[in-house]
């Protein structure tokens, strides 16, 4: 069973008097096993998404024992918005909810799959799963080298086979950077689009965070 409730995640702003406050849902296992390390999950959405749409991800992955977050990202709208700035505001909130020894993972989404690779140079990241990794320029692509030259991690990355919104060679930009991860996985799921419009991939990409969040658990078992 999965305990779910409402937060809010305070943003720091420099340019601004007014602080922002983010959306959150936190998600934690109704039993914690006693005697095993804790792992905590940060989802991040890509633009023009939203945290609802990770209910079932996020829920998927508690159910392992694992606690999880997932928000929102400041809105096109915001002109004091800086997603950067969210998602170290997030990851902060998340660390700052136990002061147990712990691995994080994060898994990011598109947009928040770059967000995601950034936020290592910054925070300590134990494990990575990108879906459907996005650049949303030219000037996005040496960002990512640097972070992911150095990340030493776990790295899943999860690809749609008829993603029209970035080919292949997008994943591979990030798959080809990052050369110490360990282990790195990739997988495919077939017929499906960027958003994972049918009921099929969403259901496959289900099927991929069960294993994920078990490989996670299993990694700092004791006896592992």
């Amino acid at each position: 069973m999965v305990v779910s409730h409402e937060v809010g995640v305070p943003v720091q702003t420099f340019t601004s008097d007014r602080d922002r406050v983010l959306a959150g849902t936190y998600f934690s296992p109704d039993k914690e096993v006693l005697g095993t390390k804790r792992v905590d999950t940060l989802f991040i959405h890509g633009l023009g998404s939203s945290r609802n749409g990770y209910v079932d991800r996020a829920q998927t992955v508690t159910e392992n024992g694992i606690h999880s977050l997932t928000f929102n990202l400041s809105p096109p709208g915001d002109k004091q918005r800086d997603y950067f700035a969210d998602v170290v505001a997030a990851y902060d909130w998340l660390h700052a909810q136990s002061t147990e020894d712990r691995e994080i993972a994060v898994c990011g989404t598109s947009y928040g799959a770059f967000l995601a690779v950034l936020l290592t140079s910054f925070r300590h990241v134990d494990h990575l799963l990108l879906r459907a990794p996005a650049l949303a320029s030219e000037e996005d692509d040496p960002k990512i080298k640097v972070p992911l030259h150095n990340f030493r991690g776990s790295l899943w990355v999860v690809l749609s086979e008829n993603d029209e919104a970035y080919p292949p060679d997008i994943t591979d930009k990030y798959w080809d950077a990052a050369i110490q991860a360990s282990p790195k996985i990739k997988q495919v799921i077939p017929k499906a689009d960027h958003a994972l419009s049918s009921l099929e991939s969403k259901q496959a990409f289900l099927a991929i965070l069960e294993n994920w969040s078990q490989t996670l658990k299993a990694s700092i078992s004791p006896s592992s």
